[in-house]
C-alpha cells in the first residue's frame, strides 16, 4: 500500500544531525508519510541511532560510499511508495507544517511540484533567506538563469519524477545535480513557490560535498544545458522550438566564454 509522501534523506556520517532531521519529518502535521534514510557508506553510529526510533514509517536504506548525494537519493526514489516525493538533506531542518502547507499550495495551483523559501543558517545563526523569487511559480525560463529551488524544500509528484530520470550521478554534475533535475521537472510541470520559510538551510561551505570543486560558472552552465538537451532527446519530451533555440544559444555563449578564457590562460610553464 502506498503513502501520500515519501521523504528521502541522503546521509553520510551525520548521526546527530540526521536523527534531528528524521524527527522533523515524523512530527509533520501531514502524517501519511514514510521517511527513507539513504545511507552513503557511513562509518559512524548513524544506523544504530536510527534503529532506536520506534516508528514504522522510518526506513533505512543501506548503500556504499559514493561521495555524491545523487546516488543515495536515486536509491530512495527507486524504493519510494509515495504519491509525492520530498527531499531533505540530513543537516537541514523542517517546520512542522512544511509538507501540509506545500501540498495545499500544489493542489490549489494544479501543479506537480512545489518548493519554498528557507532560512539560511551560517555558523549556527540565521543570516536571512535563501531565495528571492518574486512570483508564485518557477518555470524553465527561471531555471535556465539560476536555481531558485532549495533542494530540502522540494516536493514532486512521483509520476513526474519518474519521467525525469532521477538525479544525474556523474562527478562533473555534482555542483548542479539538483538544478539539472529541477530543470527537467519544470519542463513537465510548473513548480509552485511558497514564499514562507518552511525550511532551515544549513549553509556551511567547508563541510559541503561541493567543497574543493574547481568547475567555474560557465563550465557548470554548459553541463546544465547539455544535460537538459540530452534528456529531452532521449526521453522524447521535446520543448517548443523557441525554447530549444534559447537553450542552444545559451550553450553557444557558454562555450564561447570557455574558449575565450582558455586563450587568455598562460601556457603551462610560461612565466609572466
Amino acid at each position: 500500500m502506498g503513502v501520500r509522501v515519501s521523504v528521502i534523506i541522503p546521509t553520510w556520517n551525520r548521526a546527530a544531525a540526521v536523527v534531528e532531521a528524521v524527527g522533523d519529518v515524523l512530527r509533520q502535521t501531514e502524517t501519511d508519510l514514510e521517511v527513507l534514510v539513504c545511507d552513503d557508506g557511513s562509518t559512524d553510529d548513524t544506523r544504530r541511532r536510527l534503529e532506536a526510533i520506534a516508528d514504522p514509517r522510518l526506513v533505512w536504506l543501506d548503500g556504499p560510499r559514493s561521495g555524491c548525494p545523487a546516488a543515495p537519493r536515486n536509491r530512495g526514489i527507486g524504493k519510494a511508495r509515495g504519491e509525492w516525493i520530498a527531499f531533505l538533506d540530513s543537516d537541514d531542518r523542517w517546520l512542522p507544517s512544511k509538507l501540509a502547507r506545500q501540498l495545499e499550495v500544489a493542489s490549489a495551483a494544479g501543479v506537480g511540484a512545489v518548493s519554498s523559501n528557507a532560512t539560511r543558517l551560517r555558523d549556527g545563526k540565521p543570516t536571512g533567506t535563501v531565495v528571492d523569487h518574486p512570483r508564485p511559480l518557477i518555470r524553465t525560463s527561471d531555471l535556465l538563469s539560476w536555481n531558485p529551488v532549495v533542494c530540502s524544500s522540494m516536493v514532486v509528484r512521483a509520476d513526474v519524477l519518474a519521467r525525469c530520470g532521477g538525479f544525474p550521478v556523474h562527478r562533473p554534475f555534482l555542483p548542479i545535480e539538483d538544478h539539472a533535475l529541477w530543470l527537467r521537472v519544470a519542463a513537465l510541470t510548473d513548480i509552485a513557490y511558497v514564499e514562507e520559510c518552511l525550511v532551515v538551510y544549513a549553509d556551511e561551505p567547508a563541510t559541503s560535498v561541493r567543497a574543493g570543486l574547481s568547475a567555474n560558472a560557465d563550465e557548470q552552465r554548459l553541463a546544465l544545458y547539455e544535460s537538459y538537451r540530452r534528456w529531452w532527446k532521449e526521453s522524447g519530451q521535446w520543448p517548443s522550438l523557441p525554447h530549444r533555440l534559447l537553450v542552444a544559444a545559451r550553450c553557444f555563449r557558454s562555450r564561447g566564454r570557455l574558449r575565450a578564457a582558455a586563450r587568455r590562460a598562460p601556457a603551462p610553464g610560461a612565466t609572466r
